[in-house]
């Protein structure tokens, strides 16, 4: 039985850095500086360019300047959160506007660096950026599993596991299904093993990373 905190654990670690600037030297230095640290780097002189090609399944960082010839890296900000990337960004400019710098963390970016800036800030905000892709990566994986296995679930086993969740003893879950209390725990069995759930503890969480459309009512 694969649980989800394994398979999960299990998801590829590597990594991939994007860089999308216009200027030719400043995009050559950053991806100079974060290729010779080791990363696998992507640079890119648009956000147009950038949006053509399809985001690799793994966390990234984006380190992303602020004016673009074709957009605002608030705007690609913007469709990357649409999107429901796994993309932690580090925003750079040479322009720094306070409400822009509050506008772009507000939005989730990790960091904002004023052009010129040192090569040691550059590695700390993309290596931040970085886990925390990882964590929203692990957790997407994770939500994609439960939800491919309660799209496994019967209307019944569904109706069952929303009073599981809830907390109601099978008596009482029976009494409020209309239905006998041998058929539930069946139900309740078929719900378990479907959802390879090794405890209830284990099925509320799991339950918690439904969309909430889907997840059973408390």
């Amino acid at each position: 039985m694969l649980r989800v905190d394994a398979i999960v654990a299990g998801v590829e670690s590597s990594t991939v850095v994007y860089v999308v600037e216009d200027d030719p030297d400043m995009r050559a230095a950053v991806c100079g500086s974060l290729t010779a640290a080791g990363f696998d780097v992507h640079v890119f002189p648009s956000a147009g360019a950038f949006l053509a090609v399809a985001l690799e399944p793994r966390a990234a960082c984006l380190v992303l300047d602020m004016c673009l010839p074709d957009a605002t890296g608030l705007e690609l900000q913007r469709v990357l959160s649409e999107r429901e990337a796994a993309v932690g960004i580090v925003f750079m400019s040479g322009f720094v506007r306070i409400e822009q710098c509050v506008q772009a963390i507000k939005a989730g970016a990790v960091q904002f660096l004023p052009k010129p800036f040192t090569e040691q800030a550059l590695l700390a905000a993309v290596n931040e950026a970085l886990t925390k892709a990882h964590a929203s990566h692990r957790e997407r994986v994770a939500r994609q599993l439960v939800q491919a296995r309660y799209a496994l679930l019967t209307r019944r086993e569904r109706e069952v596991l929303a009073c599981v969740v809830r907390g109601l003893p099978n008596k009482v879950t029976a009494a409020e299904l209309g239905i006998s209390e041998v058929t539930v725990k069946i139900h309740r069995s078929h719900a378990m093993t479907k959802m390879q759930a090794t405890s209830v503890a284990e099925l509320v969480r799991m339950c918690e990373r439904l969309p909430r459309r889907e997840e059973p009512q408390h």
